[in-house]
């Protein structure tokens, strides 16, 4: 999934980091990058993968 298709996922996938942050209480900080979770960490490419995969 290239292109557009990927832009879209990703700025889906953004806005559910964003809700969910709120949802969590924190605020929404725009450095988050868009694979990472709501604690900033990173996600393992493995867990990554297999998301997107069953998405």
């Amino acid at each position: 999934m290239f292109g557009r298709g990927l832009a879209t996922l990703l700025c889906q996938r953004m806005e559910a980091m964003r809700d969910k942050v709120e949802s969590l209480g924190g605020e929404w900080d725009d450095s988050l990058y868009a694979i990472s979770s709501p604690d900033r960490s990173f996600k393992n490419p493995e867990t990554l993968g297999k998301e997107w995969s069953s998405s």
